[in-house]
């Protein structure tokens, strides 16, 4: 069993949240199921290793063949009577043979609805909180194309919130109200309560496309970037990534944007899309990424309309360039930068 033990009874995982007996710390540790990422600081020998995760050390004890600097994802698996971890190997594995076509999925409820439709029985034994969580992200769904511009805004930001990637931190801090507003708690109540069938399939390829996302975030070798899969039906492909301005990292001249996100889309009437969102003290600038010459001179004749309708909010600058590439081929390398690779003990 690829395992790893804390030596410690109470390893240093979390951050001080206050003081226990005899002026102690307590530590938040982390949840059942948590997956976390940490790095091989030091090996000890005799099957002993420094672990760092997050800025906490934590010495463990393995039987696994780590090395000095391997970053390696964890999974809790024990939280009593002692903290334990199982190593999540060759987890790049997973995005390059197993589940390659769920990466760049959108998140689309409506195949599953179309199961649970064939199947009422599936969709009446969930909770009421699951039901309402699916039906209103279904809902919205539907009614994105058709709201009004203003509206669609809020619909988006509700869809993503509600997605589930921080599922896992919801749990940890005990937040039952949010956890029970997610999809991702949902689909698992789906897939763990309905018998074997076209419903729980569609469940399991929703869930499996929310992990990867959840996986791919740990595997960014920048921290500062978040990525989200895109919660529409009618992109083929494609994923959303915010920017964090950097802690330190305040530019006086006005060359860095205050705020950075991009899409990355592939339609089958357009291709390859990148748009780059950049807000400046002056302007909100736009850069379209297309594959070709003749794509943008497609976008090009909306572009007045375009800047007309978000002028309203600020004033607006696009530009165009060809050189958008295949989005999932951009998140992987961004998984499997070149020349590196994730440690695999099962070799």
């Amino acid at each position: 069993m690829d395992s790893i033990t804390p030596i410690s009874a109470s390893p240093s995982t979390g951050h001080t949240t206050s003081q226990g007996r005899g002026g102690q710390p307590e530590q938040n540790l982390p949840s059942w199921g948590q997956i976390l990422k940490g790095i091989i600081v030091a090996n000890k020998g005799d099957s002993r290793f420094t672990l760092r995760i997050n800025e906490q050390l934590i010495n463990v004890r393995s039987a696994l063949a780590l090395k000095t600097g391997d970053t390696i994802q964890l999974q809790v698996t024990k939280t009593t009577p002692q903290l334990e971890f199982t190593l999540l190997s060759d987890t790049l594995g997973q995005f390059t043979r197993q589940s390659i076509t769920a990466i760049g999925k959108p998140v689309d409820l409506s195949g599953l609805f179309t199961a649970l439709q064939n199947n009422p029985d599936s969709f009446g034994s969930l909770t009421y909180s699951s039901k309402a969580i699916l039906q209103t992200f279904f809902s919205l769904q539907q009614n994105f194309l058709t709201s009004p511009a203003q509206e669609q805004g809020k619909i988006f930001k509700q869809l993503t919130e509600n997605l589930g990637l921080n599922l896992e931190k919801f749990l940890f801090a005990k937040n039952w109200q949010e956890t029970t507003h997610t999809l991702k708690n949902a689909l698992l109540e789906l897939v763990n309560s309905t018998k074997p069938g076209d419903a729980q399939s569609a469940g399991q390829k929703l869930l499996t496309t929310l992990e990867l996302f959840q996986l791919s975030q740990l595997h960014t070798a920048n921290d500062s970037q978040i990525i989200f899969p895109l919660p529409f039906s009618f992109v083929e492909q494609g994923y959303l990534v915010f920017e964090r301005k950097q802690q330190g990292s305040d530019d006086k001249s006005g060359n860095e944007p205050e705020r950075r996100f991009s899409l990355h889309l592939t339609m089958s009437a357009v291709g390859n899309i990148q748009v780059d969102f950049m807000q400046y003290d002056s302007a909100l600038k736009i850069m379209i990424r297309t594959s070709s010459s003749e794509i943008s001179d497609f976008f090009k004749l909306y572009k007045d309309e375009l800047e007309k309708k978000i002028s309203q909010f600020s004033p607006v600058e696009i530009f165009f360039k060809e050189q958008a590439t295949d989005p999932i081929r951009q998140l992987i390398d961004q998984l499997i930068p070149q020349g590196q690779s994730i440690l695999n003990t099962t070799a």
